[in-house]
Order: structure tokens, then sequence, then C-alpha cells
């Protein structure tokens, strides 16, 4: 059986409006603890976002997160506009992939 290997084509990192960018319908975590978001949020503001989202462009307008749930939610409570993202070219079946990664 052949070996398939993940490789997202382009990687491209990018100013991204955090308004622009939809949940990932293929998240396998469903519960995330809001104290640790918060405590997230305020190292973030202390220390600025140390590691860009993981996101691809939708189809249409916008982009689909890969990677980073906890970064965007907060981000958000943070209220910024905007946040760094590596924005790759990869189809669905391999973002579903890199999301489990």
């Amino acid at each position: 059986m052949m070996e398939r290997r993940l490789k997202p084509s382009a990687k491209v990192l990018s100013r991204v409006r955090v308004a622009e960018i939809r949940a990932n319908p293929y998240q396998p975590r469903a519960l995330f603890d809001e104290e640790s978001i918060r405590a997230l949020a305020r190292s973030i503001e202390e220390n600025g976002l140390l590691s860009p989202l993981l996101l691809r462009r939708s189809a249409g307008d916008g982009y689909t997160l890969i990677a980073g749930e906890r970064r965007l939610r907060a981000v958000r409570l943070l209220g910024q506009s905007q946040i760094d993202a590596l924005v790759v070219d990869a189809p669905a079946r391999d973002a579903a992939l890199l999301t489990l990664i």
C-alpha cells in the first residue's frame, strides 16, 4: 500500500479578519474550558500571539479554521479584529486530517 503524505501546497502567512473565519466542521474537541480560554487571552494580551492559526480558504468568501480553536476563541474574547494565520491550499479531506494532527 502506498503511503500518502499530507503536503498542503501553498503556505502564506497573512493577517486575517477574525470575522471572516468560520468554525471547523471537523473539530474533534467538543468542550473548551472557559477559564483556560480566559488565561490564554491574558497571555496573548501580554505576550502577543506566539503561533498563528492554520486556515484554508472557504468556498466563496472567508476562511475555515483547521487548527487553533482555543487561540481564535481567546482573540475573539479580547475583541481583536485581526489575527495572524497561515493560510494553506489544502483540499477538505487533507484539512480534516490536519485538524487531528
